[in-house]
């Protein structure tokens, strides 16, 4: 995976983790709601970068 895409990935991240922290002052179900957009969000980062990995070792 290249550095621009990793640090993109990594920023996305921290946002929805920030999102979430704010979140909690507002509503139970925007955290609910962020979390599983950043576990979605994560696991497709993972695949991604295992795509890009086996793209690369062929």
């Amino acid at each position: 995976m290249t550095k621009p895409l990793s640090l993109l990935f990594a920023v996305i991240n921290i946002l929805f983790m920030l999102a979430i922290a704010i979140s909690i002052a507002i509503s139970i179900w925007l955290v609910l709601l962020f979390t599983v957009c950043l576990i979605g969000f994560m696991g497709f980062s993972f695949a991604m970068k295992a795509r890009l990995d086996r793209r690369k070792a062929e």
